[in-house]
């Protein structure tokens, strides 16, 4: 859930922090839009309020997008870890991350082909770092966990049938844990620092 600054109450929901990790604002005080959100290389300069509502809207329908396919991607990775094809196990990932950042491109084109472009990366550990300030503790701790279970049923089936390909899952489900693990922390020292 989102918390506005300086508010102890919690208004929203991860897709409204994931939102949020599309925009910047930079040192001079320009907005940027980043489509490929926070892991984004490339941004757009955002020239007024209403074109930033208008972006914000999209996001919204482009993440109810992802998510489905995100969705379908954790049954299928379940449904294959039980199979004996560990082939398709990378398949999916890589299928489901090369679809989900195809997907962001052509729903953004629109949008970005008439923008300035602004060659200045966007920063993955300040949006983890602003989940862990706006995403309520109790989601952040079940991805964590969720993944963690995950993580640790590949790396059993990887020791048990000596499939390398399940240990790789395992290790991209750890690599993909850690904004969720940097936003814990962040939010474990705001809470401290309050107490």
């Amino acid at each position: 859930m989102v918390r506005e600054a300086g508010d102890s109450e919690y208004h929203g929901g991860f897709l409204h922090a994931w939102m949020n990790g599309h925009f910047h604002t930079l040192d001079d005080g320009r907005r940027v839009f980043y489509p490929q959100g926070p892991l984004g290389r490339r941004g757009y300069e955002v020239a007024s309020t209403e074109q930033e509502l208008i972006l914000r809207i999209n996001v919204r329908g482009c993440q109810r997008l992802i998510s489905v396919l995100l969705l379908i991607g954790t049954f299928a990775i379940i449904f294959s870890m039980m199979s004996l094809e560990s082939w398709l196990l990378l398949r999916i990932v890589v299928g489901g991350w090369l679809a989900t950042w195809a997907l962001a491109k052509a729903y953004y084109w629109s949008f970005t082909r008439t923008m300035q472009s602004v060659c200045v990366p966007n920063s993955p550990i300040a949006y983890a770092r602003s989940m862990g300030r706006t995403v309520h503790p109790a989601l952040l701790i079940w991805q964590v966990a969720f993944a963690v279970a995950v993580s640790g049923g590949s790396f059993i089936m990887a020791y048990r049938g000596h499939d390398p390909f399940r240990l790789v899952l395992g290790l991209l489900i750890i690599v993909g844990l850690t904004p969720n693990v940097i936003a814990l922390c962040t939010w474990w020292r705001t809470w401290a620092s309050t107490k």
